[in-house]
């Protein structure tokens, strides 16, 4: 039986640059997908779930937002090349009004750019 999708809002895949800010300090990652309520990122360090963490991402042509976020789920690969890939999925627990709009306009975008590509 398949699971029940939980999320509300719909994600888009992208390939941004992040930088995290966590109990462990400072590293970098990226995102793989995200929505209004959440993202997928990817990383080497690995964290816990219900960690809490700032995210600072910096969407295609864009200003870099901050986003207060809390770890919900992860995966570790330790298949490649002897290194730890941790893909963990993040629900946004904290954005102000101004990077709440700014991540929105960026994600539309993307989307936007999706869409017209498959014409």
């Amino acid at each position: 039986m398949p699971l029940k999708e939980r999320r509300k809002s719909q994600r888009v895949s992208v390939d941004w640059p992040a930088v995290i800010w966590s109990s462990k300090g400072a590293f970098s990652g990226g995102l793989k997908d995200i929505s209004a309520g959440g993202a997928c990122l990817i990383t080497n360090t690995l964290l816990k779930p219900k960690e809490r963490l700032s995210l600072y991402v910096a969407p295609d042509n864009h200003r870099t937002f901050r986003v207060d976020s809390k770890v919900v789920w992860l995966h570790v690969d330790c298949s490649k090349h002897n290194s730890s890939s941790c893909t963990m999925g993040i629900r946004f627990t904290k954005v102000s009004e101004i990077d709440r709009q700014g991540l929105e306009g960026a994600i539309s975008n993307k989307q936007q750019a999706k869409e017209t590509s498959h014409l």
